[in-house]
C-alpha cells in the first residue's frame, strides 16, 4: 500500500505541476505532423602493450524513433514507435547484448474539452534477439527472446494534453503477456496470461536549452488481481546536439516489476553518436 501511494503521488505531482501551463500553447495545425529519427552510437577502446593494463572493448547501438500525429478539430491520432538494438564485445567474453527494444504505441483521442480528452490506446513491447543472464564465471543462461516475453496492452480512459511538453493519460487497461520458453520468469508458468488493471502513462518532452532536450516516459500498471504489485517503467533520456549530425545522449531506464523479480531493475547508457532526422 505504501508503494501504491508513492507512485500515485508521483503521477499526481507531475500532472498538477504541468496543468497551469496549459493555456500557453495549443495545437492549432491540422493534418499530419510526422517525425523519424535514426541514430548510431559507437564506443571502442583498444590497448597495445599498455603497461597499466586494460581490456579491449567495442560497443554499438542502432536506434530508430518515430512519431506520426494526425490532428483534427475534434479528434487526434498519435502513433509512436521506438526501436533499439546494440551489442558489445569485451575481450575474451564474446558478444553480449547491450540494447534491445521494440515498442509501438497508438492512441486515438477525442477532444472533449481543453483539459479532458477521452482516449483509446494500444501498446506493444518486446525485443529482437535472444537475451542472456551471465553468472560470475561468464556463463550465459538464456532468459528472453522475441515475443518471449511480448506485452500487448489495450486501454481506454481520460487523457490530458497539458501543453506541447507534457501529456498524460489514466484509464482502465487489459494486458496480455505472451511467452514460450520462459513463461516461469514472466507469466507465472503460463504461455499466455491476461490481466486487467489501471494504467497511467505520462510523456514529457522538454527543451531546457537551445540544443538540449529531456524526454521522459513514466508508465504505471496496477493489476486488479494484486493491486499492491505496481509495475513501474520509466525511460528517461537527456540529449545534447553538438551539431547537425553529432549528439550526446544519456539514457536511464528503471523497471520495477514484482512479477519478474523483487528488486528494481536499472540501466543507464552514456553515448556519443550520429543522429539524423529523416522526416
Amino acid at each position: 500500500m505504501k508503494r501504491l501511494f508513492q507512485t500515485t503521488f508521483l503521477v499526481a505531482l507531475i500532472v498538477s505541476a504541468a496543468i497551469p501551463a496549459y493555456a500557453s500553447e495549443t495545437d492549432t495545425v491540422m493534418g499530419w505532423k510526422n517525425q523519424i529519427i535514426t541514430g548510431a552510437n559507437l564506443t571502442q577502446t583498444s590497448y597495445t602493450n599498455w603497461a597499466q593494463g586494460g581490456t579491449n572493448t567495442f560497443a554499438w547501438v542502432l536506434t530508430l524513433d518515430g512519431r506520426f500525429y494526425y490532428n483534427q478539430p475534434e479528434w487526434a491520432f498519435t502513433n509512436t514507435y521506438s526501436f533499439a538494438y546494440g551489442r558489445s564485445k569485451v575481450q575474451n567474453q564474446g558478444n553480449r547484448m547491450l540494447s534491445d527494444k521494440i515498442e509501438v504505441d497508438a492512441m486515438y483521442a477525442y477532444k472533449l474539452s481543453l483539459l479532458v480528452n477521452p482516449y483509446a490506446a494500444i501498446n506493444f513491447k518486446s525485443q529482437f534477439d535472444q537475451g542472456f543472464k551471465y553468472d560470475k564465471a561468464g556463463v550465459g543462461t538464456p532468459v528472453s527472446k522475441f515475443m518471449d516475453p511480448g506485452y500487448l496492452t489495450e486501454s481506454a480512459g481520460m487523457g490530458f494534453v497539458v501543453n506541447d511538453e507534457v501529456k498524460t493519460r489514466v484509464g482502465a487497461a487489459l494486458q496480455q503477456i505472451f511467452t514460450e520458453n520462459y513463461s516461469a520468469l514472466y507469466a507465472d508458468g503460463k504461455t499466455f496470461k491476461q490481466q486487467g488493471g489501471l494504467e497511467s502513462v505520462t510523456d514529457i518532452s522538454y527543451p531546457f536549452y537551445e540544443n538540449m532536450n529531456l524526454a521522459s516516459k513514466l508508465e504505471l500498471f496496477w493489476p486488479f488481481e494484486s493491486p499492491r504489485r505496481v509495475i513501474v517503467r520509466s525511460d528517461n533520456t537527456i540529449s545534447a546536439r553538438v551539431n547537425a549530425l553529432v549528439k550526446v545522449t544519456f539514457n536511464w531506464q528503471i523497471i520495477s516489476d514484482p512479477r519478474v523479480q523483487a528488486k528494481t531493475q536499472s540501466r543507464h547508457i552514456l553515448a556519443v553518436g550520429i543522429s539524423y532526422a529523416l522526416l
